[in-house]
């Protein structure tokens, strides 16, 4: 019985911590929700529409939810330390977004909400599943940093990978551009090997 009182005071606590830190969020635009064993994201979010940055690391969520249409002018959101393997369609209409940090989940599939995102400058993606990165990657324009470490990345293939995210984004895009013109020029990108989309 002391354990269940226990536990039930914890979430209590819980539950108050998060109103505190959205009572002060609404003042500073700035939401830190990390460590709070969160399974979903909080419905009260979807109204914070003057949250500029929100921080939802070391939790166990698994996926998104609607609550994240409400976040129209977030700059920053960090989702790290999660379960995450997909995102949710919401997020391709969070068109002010600039930096998100997707490392250590279980994505093994870029989300295609990423793709809309053409904003991004920054995109933390290390610690995860993925295999290979879709070609309409190259038309992030404004994509300055990918970090993509510790996941097993066949294509773009690592001696292009190493060269930085201008250079993977280039192949990405000429790859994008030559399904889309049928013929493939991979000539500049120092290439040890046929890479399998050539194949």
């Amino acid at each position: 019985e002391l354990a269940k009182v226990a536990s039930t005071e914890a979430d209590g606590a819980s539950v108050m911590e998060s109103l505190q830190r959205m009572f002060h969020a609404k003042k500073s635009g700035f939401l830190d929700l990390s460590n709070m064993g969160l399974s979903v994201v909080p419905q009260e979010v979807s109204s914070m529409s003057s949250l500029t940055q929100l921080t939802l690391d070391h939790n166990m969520l698994a996926s998104l939810t609607e609550a994240v249409a409400g976040l129209i002018n977030v700059v920053k959101l960090s989702i790290c330390h999660n379960h995450l393997v997909t995102l949710h369609p919401a997020l391709a209409h969070l068109s002010l977004l600039r930096e998100l940090s997707l490392s250590h989940n279980d994505i093994q599939v870029i989300p295609e909400e990423i793709l809309a995102l053409t904003g991004l400058k920054r995109l933390a993606l290390d610690h995860n599943h993925i295999t290979v990165l879709p070609p309409a990657m190259g038309h992030l324009h404004n994509l300055r940093k990918l970090k993509l470490h510790s996941n097993d990345v066949k294509s773009p293939p690592r001696e292009v990978n190493l060269q930085g995210t201008d250079v993977m984004r280039a192949y990405l895009k000429a790859l994008d551009d030559g399904a889309k013109a049928e013929t493939l020029d991979l000539s500049s990108f120092s290439l040890l090997a046929l890479p399998m989309e050539a194949c």
